[in-house]
């Protein structure tokens, strides 16, 4: 009668299954840090049109200013009046919009503009809420 040894015929095949079980769980980890990479490349692709946005802006609101000193129609700006005529000055609240792919940036601006032939001292440094003035000529 042949003898089995059982001691080597139970242990056989526990070298795949341990491997099995170490490539499923490197599997695992791989596609976790895939998952994270593509996030992070949206939230930088977002920070990206972030920036593009606030960069148009305050292009538009560098424009609406231009526009506001040297006279014509304001575009891509609000432009609201407060304390109109306070001594000779007119003070002008400025807000742009940017957009870009979805990202959107809000700037807001307040300017005087002085008159001609106004009583006001030009060196007068005009000050409402603690934001200061650049008086434009």
């Amino acid at each position: 009668m042949v003898e089995l040894n059982l001691s080597l015929v139970n242990t056989r095949g526990y070298i795949l299954v341990v491997m099995m079980v170490f490539l499923s769980i490197l599997s695992m980890l791989a596609l976790g840090m895939l998952n994270l990479g593509l996030l992070e490349s949206k939230m930088d692709g977002f920070s990206q049109d972030k920036i593009k946005s606030f960069y148009i802006a305050e292009n538009y609101l560098l424009r609406a200013r231009q526009q506001i000193v040297f006279g014509g129609e304001v575009t891509n700006a609000t432009v609201e009046k407060i304390d109109a005529d306070e001594c000779g000055v007119t003070f002008y609240r400025l807000t742009s919009k940017g957009n870009y792919r979805g990202a959107e940036s809000v700037l807001q601006s307040t300017i005087a503009k002085l008159h001609e032939g106004s009583a006001c001292d030009e060196k007068l440094r005009l000050t409402a809420k603690g934001q200061s003035f650049v008086i434009i000529k």
